[in-house]
């Protein structure tokens, strides 16, 4: 919704329906999709509707408060009109924002939409950590929890604890079993 111009009033809305849940939950970090392509619009329209959105969505949301945006990448296996279908897009995009506003913007770091691009999560998030605001985790084939696919979790566990990572990490994972089975990779 965030490059369709035919959608500015839906994001607006919603900008202002998730500041309330904000200011009464505390949340620290918002996930902005950053937009599908839309058939018969040039990229450059699409890049500029998404600025102003973001404009809006910074200064409403973002300014004068202890918040982030977090900008992420989606395979374009799975979602193949997403804009940012590379890492290095959520990059680029993330590092733009932080050079037009100096702060208030983030990488989610996603183990998942990283890996299926044949990128390697760890080595993406040392080259990148700067930048992280938050790490997504969600082993790639399947989309299930650690250990289940190929990801270096253990690698990632351990790098994060290294440098002593306290930015937040979301399980957005399908248990491949129940959900009980899939919390069982905490405890090892």
């Amino acid at each position: 919704m965030v490059a369709d111009a035919s959608r500015i009033n839906d994001f607006q809305y919603s900008v202002m329906v998730l500041k309330y849940v904000a200011e009464q939950l505390n949340i620290p970090s918002f996930n902005l999709l950053y937009g599908n392509k839309v058939e018969g619009v040039a990229d450059e329209v699409l890049e500029e509707t998404a600025m102003k959105n973001v404009d809006h969505a910074f200064q409403q949301m973002i300014a004068g408060a202890n918040r982030n945006i977090l900008i992420g990448q989606c395979n374009p296996i799975e979602n193949t009109k997403y804009r940012l279908a590379s890492p290095q897009d959520a990059v680029n995009t993330t590092k733009k924002y932080l050079e037009r506003y100096g702060s208030g913007f983030g990488l989610m770091a996603d183990a998942y939409h990283w890996s299926m691009v044949q990128a390697d999560p760890l080595e993406l998030l040392k080259q990148n950590i700067d930048l992280i605001k938050h790490v997504q985790i969600a082993d790639c084939p399947g989309r299930n929890e650690p250990g289940t696919g190929q990801v270096d979790f253990q690698g990632i566990f351990d790098y994060l604890n290294q440098i002593n990572y306290s930015g937040f990490i979301g399980l957005e994972y399908k248990p491949k079993a129940d959900t009980r089975t899939g919390f069982a990779w905490i405890n090892n």
